[in-house]
């Protein structure tokens, strides 16, 4: 339920402010959040309240309940998030065998310069990122892209282990 004192009026426009409930700590790193309701009138606002709230919490539980898109993405910020801070990402069970230099800095860099620790840092450092799993759907669309540079004969990611024969079709290698 959204109370109306969550409504406030900010540069002309009603904003909801809400706080975000622990449950989605993993997918939402704000503990606050301002959620624009799109409209000058208070009354407007308080009939839209409710249903941006709603709309905000399914996204939430499709994030939680790992949305393959979603699953995704995170899995690949958390990769970017590692090389911009000068790492490599690695699941945990090779970071935890790493040299003690190595971890303590790993650690280290997963917390701000007022040692408050980030959560998303933490993940892509120390290996804790949920991979995605590969649904069915995504592997037929995978194989019928590199099916269909086959075809032409054209290979679109060199660096991928993909042998194309005008014989053979496409082979995949590992």
């Amino acid at each position: 339920m959204v109370k109306s004192s969550n409504i406030t009026l900010r540069n002309g426009t009603f904003t909801l402010r809400k706080r975000v409930p622990n449950r989605f700590a993993e997918v939402e790193q704000r503990k606050e959040i301002w959620l624009s309701l799109k409209t000058d009138s208070r009354v407007e606002a308080k009939t839209r309240a409710e249903e941006v709230w709603r709309e905000t919490l399914d996204a939430w539980e499709l994030a939680l309940a790992g949305d393959p898109d979603q699953a995704e993405k995170r899995f690949a910020s958390s990769k970017a998030t590692a090389r911009r801070l000068g790492f490599r990402y690695m699941p945990m069970d090779r970071v935890v065998n790493l040299p003690s230099e190595d971890l303590i800095a790993r650690v280290n860099a997963s917390f701000t310069r007022s040692n408050k620790p980030i959560l998303s840092r933490a993940k892509a450092l120390l290996g804790n990122a949920t991979p995605p799993k590969v649904t069915t759907m995504m592997a037929l669309n995978m194989y019928w892209a590199l099916a269909d540079d086959a075809t032409r004969g054209e290979v679109t990611r060199p660096n991928q282990a993909v042998a194309i024969t005008a014989r053979k079709g496409v082979q995949l290698h590992r």
